[in-house]
C-alpha cells in the first residue's frame, strides 16, 4: 500500500509547505471518494475576538462549517445585505473571511455557500452493489432446485405450475447392468426423483376438465432467473361461456399475497387456445416464488390441464380444510364464496381460500417473452 512519507515535525516552525502538502492529500482522498456536496444559506460566521490588540478584532470571521467550494462563489452578507467582495478576502476551503476593515461588534456576518459534506458517492455505490449482491445470494439460496420446468423456461414458450423434473425421461441401469429408459413420475421435497420403467413414454395433459364457476384458483409458480413475461393462456375444450381473467400474485409466507399483474379480461365464445396479454404490458419477475391465478365466471371445461403428479404439491395430512378430494397432495388453492369480476382481487387475503385437492389442475399457462 502506497503511503505518503510524512515525518513528525520537531520544534521547527510549521511551514506553509507542510499545510499545503496535507491539503493536497485531502484533495486526493476527496477525488477518489467523489465526495457529495450541499448548499447552505444564511450561515452565521463567528468573529475572532481573542487578539490582544482590540483593533484586530472583528476582522476575521469563521464558519462552524468548513470546506466551502469556490464554485459557485460564496456570498457574504452583513446584517442581511450582500457585502462587496472588494471589502474582504476569503479562503473557501477553510471557511474563513478576512475583512480589510474592522467590523462593528453588533454586525451580523452570514454566508451562502456550497460545501463538501461527510458523504461519498463512491461508498454509496459500493454499499448499493453489496446490497444487490446480497440479494442475489439470497435469490440463489431461494432458487428452486432440480431440473425440468421449474429451472428452465425457453423464450417464446409457456410454463405452468409443473413440478421440477416430472415428465423427464431418464436413463438408468438395472441390477443386471442393462440400460432402461424411465419416466419421472414424482419428486419428493428433497428433490429426489422416483420413477417407473416404460418402454416408450409420451407424457400428456388432461383434457376436458371442468373448472368451478365463480372462483379464483391459485397455483404456485417458481421463477429461477430474471424473466420477462408477456401473456397468459388457457386451453378451452368445451362450454366457452362467461368471463375469464388471469394474473400473477406475490408470495407472502407460503401463501399468495398482493396482485402483481393481471391480464385483460375476456368473455369466452369459442373453444381453443385463449391468449391474453397483461393489462400493463410486459411483466418482469425476479427469482423467487409466485402464484398464477385464474378466475372464470361459468363452468368451463379446460384442456392442457396437469395431472396431480405433474403439479407442484402444497402439502397434505394437516389441519387445514380441503376443497375436493384425490389420491395426491393438494396442489392449488381455491376461493370460496367469490363472485366473478373482470378485475382480480388486489390481495389474495381479501378472499377466503382452501387447499384444493383433485386429480387434475386447470392451471393457467404463462409465456416467456420471445
Amino acid at each position: 500500500m502506497a503511503k505518503t512519507p510524512y515525518s513528525d515535525l520537531k520544534s521547527e516552525d510549521i511551514l506553509s509547505a507542510h499545510i499545503s502538502g496535507l491539503q493536497h492529500s485531502v484533495n486526493k482522498i476527496e477525488e477518489v471518494l467523489n465526495m457529495k456536496i450541499q448548499n447552505v444559506t444564511g450561515h452565521t460566521l463567528v468573529p475572532v475576538t481573542d487578539q490582544d490588540d482590540p483593533s484586530l478584532r472583528y476582522r476575521i470571521y469563521e464558519g462552524t462549517i468548513r470546506g466551502w467550494l469556490d464554485n459557485p462563489s460564496p456570498v457574504i452578507y452583513r446584517n442581511g445585505a450582500p457585502v462587496d467582495p472588494s471589502e474582504y478576502t476569503i479562503s473557501p476551503g477553510h471557511g474563513v473571511v478576512v475583512f480589510h476593515q474592522q467590523q462593528l461588534s453588533t454586525d451580523v456576518i452570514t454566508a451562502d455557500f456550497t460545501y463538501v459534506i461527510a458523504g461519498s458517492s463512491v461508498l454509496d455505490q459500493i454499499l448499493a452493489d453489496m446490497a444487490q449482491m446480497q440479494q442475489q445470494i439470497t435469490d440463489l439460496q431461494n432458487r428452486p432446485t432440480g431440473g425440468g420446468s421449474a429451472m428452465f423456461h425457453y423464450p417464446g414458450t409457456y410454463r405452468s405450475h409443473s413440478v421440477a423434473g416430472v415428465g423427464d425421461l431418464i436413463e438408468v441401469k438395472d441390477q443386471s447392468g442393462a440400460t432402461k429408459i424411465q419416466f419421472v413420475t414424482d419428486v419428493d421435497f428433497t428433490g429426489q426423483k422416483t420413477s417407473k420403467a416404460y418402454s416408450v413414454v409420451n407424457p400428456s395433459y388432461a383434457t376436458n376438465i371442468l373448472a368451478a364457476t365463480n372462483t379464483v384458483e391459485f397455483f404456485p409458480f417458481p421463477v429461477s432467473e430474471t424473466t420477462i413475461y408477456d401473456q397468459m393462456a388457457v386451453q378451452v375444450d368445451s362450454n366457452p361461456t362467461g368471463g375469464l381473467v388471469m394474473g400473477v400474485y406475490a408470495n407472502e409466507g407460503g401463501k399468495p399475497g398482493a396482485l402483481i399483474a393481471q391480464t385483460v379480461a375476456t368473455t369466452l365464445s369459442a373453444t381453443g387456445w385463449v391468449e391474453l396479454p397483461f393489462q400493463s404490458g410486459d411483466l418482469q419477475l425476479e427469482p423467487g416464488l409466485y402464484w398464477l391465478a385464474r378466475s372464470n365466471q361459468n363452468g368451463v371445461y379446460f384442456g392442457r390441464c396437469l395431472y396431480a403428479y405433474q403439479a407442484i404439491p402444497l402439502g397434505d395430512f394437516g389441519t387445514p380444510t380441503y376443497n375436493g378430494s384425490g389420491n395426491y397432495p393438494a396442489c392449488a388453492l381455491r376461493s370460496t364464496g367469490y363472485t366473478y369480476r373482470s378485475n382480480l382481487p388486489a390481495y389474495a387475503s381479501s378472499v377466503t381460500v382452501q387447499l384444493l385437492k383433485r386429480n387434475f389442475y386447470c392451471s393457467p399457462w404463462i409465456r416467456r417473452k420471445p
